[in-house]
């Protein structure tokens, strides 16, 4: 004469780890391992999987002016100096072509930073590579002269250092374009401080 089994289990319905480890502890007491209930397992277990706290890239960076800032560079190819924001500093060194480059105190707001520092975190900056170069079969030609890029963020936690160049038109490469947008808008924030207005214009220019 058999005798059903009666198990009585708390789990929790919006918690998909509690399903699993019920289903589970279901399974091992009634041993029955039926395709259906392997399936359910595997399932559940993909579920349990994806929805377990993950951190994320953007995450990793806490893009708060007041944590963290940046170094940013940028040069023409084939130039000796390059142009340098450095925000921890807050300075700025300007190229000047055939002459010795300038040195200025620059202190962007907290607003500016902060334009900078969203942007970054809109094209998940943290998740590009140290070098960052479009595959070949997203490039449409070359623009010359053009220019090279360094891009250094740090708070407490994170050192993040990415570099490319403008070489290169690729109108469908998103990653590529987000980064050619983000050098954009750090120069053009550069370029509206009276500080960097005040300095020299150099006597020569790159072609």
């Amino acid at each position: 004469m058999s005798h059903d089994k009666k198990v009585e289990i708390s789990i929790s319905a919006d918690k998909p780890a509690d399903i699993y480890a019920g289903l589970l502890i279901l399974t091992a007491m009634e041993n029955r391992f039926t395709f259906a209930t392997l399936a359910a397992t595997f399932i559940l277990g993909f579920l349990v999987f994806i929805s377990a706290p993950k951190l994320s890239n953007v995450a990793q960076m806490t893009y708060d002016t007041a944590d963290s800032g940046i170094i940013f560079r940028w040069r023409v190819e084939g130039a000796e100096h390059a142009n340098e924001l450095d925000t921890f500093n807050e300075s700025f060194v300007k190229d000047m072509v055939n002459e010795a480059p300038v040195w200025t105190n620059m202190e962007l707001s907290s607003e500016e930073l902060d334009v900078i520092l969203k942007k970054m975190a809109d094209i998940d900056f943290i998740s590009y590579p140290r070098v960052f170069t479009p595959k070949r079969v997203t490039i449409g030609g070359e623009q010359t002269p053009f220019s090279h890029y360094y891009l250094e963020y740090r708070d407490e936690t994170v050192t993040k250092i990415v570099q490319w160049n403008d070489r290169y038109y690729a109108p469908g490469n998103v990653r590529y374009n987000n980064l050619k947008e983000l050098s954009r808008l750090i120069i053009k924030i550069v370029e509206a401080q009276p500080e960097y207005q005040e300095l020299p214009e150099p006597t020569a220019f790159y072609v």
